[in-house]
């Protein structure tokens, strides 16, 4: 509630939908203790190099 206000919400459904991912990615990274901005990366370059996406699965 307090991020959406300091940031002014947003401003359309694609992202309202892109905003929820991330949290949910971020989310996730954090309760596994990894590298938030390396798993960005990996997966902005997996996708421009139409890669493996990374998973978002803990390692077992």
């Amino acid at each position: 509630m307090i991020q959406r206000k300091i940031s002014h919400g947003v401003q359309s459904r694609q992202g309202a939908i892109c905003r929820s991912r991330l949290l949910t990615v971020t989310t996730s990274l954090r309760q596994q203790g990894r590298e938030i901005w390396q798993f960005l990366e990996q997966a902005l370059i997996a996708h421009h190099r139409g890669g493996e996406m990374p998973s978002l699965l803990p390692n077992p």
